[in-house]
Formats: structure tokens, C-alpha cells, sequence
């Protein structure tokens, strides 16, 4: 259950607080449309809000060594993306992450990433790992449309078994370099970035 305080907007703020010393100018631009998203309709968290979109949560699930990421080859958008989808009404996009992410991989082991460093408000308060507006190609009866998406960060163990779903052609353990090949998706690149900053972190 979301805390009271834990908004949307306090997320954001914390969020660039924190990424503000690092060069990711092209997320920091979608801040303020995602505040405004937010603020001007409480339906831009159901999946059929499609002007200009609407919230998703995704996750990006690593392994405890944070040298491996856990990806999905999407069965829609036949790209290798991390774990994630749609709100479906639900605005606390931890817990639509979080859900998503056990859903889509069949893992048990699942938990948000702890670390100090990170969770400067305390170890309760999950503040996103990345945001990403991005557009949705149309397919059948929905339109095109942009994803306003909010992801977080979860380690897993990399021995349990994976299961893959309907949303999935194949779930996969990466290395870090492995996963850069698979895609010149921005939104990924930067993604790994992260992980390999916050993996330094946890060196010294």
C-alpha cells in the first residue's frame, strides 16, 4: 500500500535530486510532463487513456552482484526490454512494478533494491529508478500513443527458475555487456549506466 506522502510528484522530486549530478538530460525533460500527467487526470492511470497516454510501471530486476539484468524480448514490440506494464487504475506504480515483474518472470525471490545511498528518505520509501516517455506503436483497435513509464529497481536470485508468459518470447540473464548489444534503445542504455553507478557505489 502506497503511503500517504509517497505521491507521484515527491517520487519525481526525489528522483532528480538524486540523478541530478548525473548527465541524463533527455529523462529530466519528461519530468514535468509526467507531474502534469499526473495532476490533470487520475485516468491517465488506465490503459485506455490514450491522449497523450498513460502510466506504466516497469521493472528492472538485476542480481544481487547488480553485473547481470534480467530482460524480456516483448512479444508485441519484439524488443529486449526490462519487466514491466500497465497501472490498470492502480497509481502506485512501486507496487504495479513489483506486481508486473513476479508476474511476467514466475520469480518468488523478487525484493526492491536496498542500499543507503540510494534510498536517501529511508529504506520505505521507493523512489524510481528511471523514467521513460516513449511512443506505443498502434496495434488493432489502439491507437498510437506514448507510455509514460516509471520504473524501479529489484535484484533476484539468477538460479531460480524463470517462466515465461504470454507478454514474453524468451526471458533471459544478461551481463551488462551482453544486454548493450541487444538493443540502442536510450531508455536502456541509460538504464545499465545506473545499475553499473549504483554497483560502484557498493564497492567503496
Amino acid at each position: 500500500m502506497q503511503k500517504l506522502l509517497e505521491t507521484l510528484p515527491l517520487q519525481l522530486h526525489q528522483y532528480q535530486k538524486y540523478w541530478a549530478e548525473m548527465d541524463f538530460p533527455t529523462e529530466f525533460n519528461s519530468l514535468e510532463s509526467m507531474v502534469k500527467l499526473d495532476e490533470q487526470s487520475p485516468k491517465s492511470y488506465f490503459r485506455d487513456h490514450f491522449l497523450p497516454g498513460h502510466f506504466t510501471g516497469s521493472a528492472l530486476v538485476v542480481d544481487p552482484s547488480m553485473t547481470q539484468v534480467l530482460l524480456t524480448l516483448h512479444s508485441k514490440l519484439n524488443m529486449w526490454i526490462q519487466l514491466g506494464g500497465h497501472a490498470d487504475g492502480d497509481t502506485d506504480l512501486y507496487e504495479v512494478a513489483f506486481r508486473e515483474a513476479c508476474e511476467e518472470s514466475g520469480l518468488y525471490s523478487i525484493t526492491p533494491y536496498r542500499n543507503a545511498a540510494f534510498n536517501t528518505l529511508g529504506q520505505d520509501f521507493m523512489m524510481p529508478f528511471d523514467i521513460d516517455i516513449h511512443t506505443i506503436p498502434a496495434h488493432k483497435d489502439e491507437p498510437e500513443h506514448q507510455h509514460f513509464d516509471v520504473r524501479f529497481l529489484f535484484t533476484a536470485d539468477p538460479f531460480e527458475t524463470l517462466t515465461i508468459t504470454n507478454e514474453s518470447k524468451a526471458l533471459k540473464w544478461l551481463t551488462l555487456s551482453e544486454a548493450k548489444k541487444l538493443t540502442s534503445e536510450m531508455g536502456m542504455l541509460r538504464q545499465f549506466a545506473k545499475v553499473d553507478h549504483l554497483r560502484r557505489l557498493t564497492l567503496h
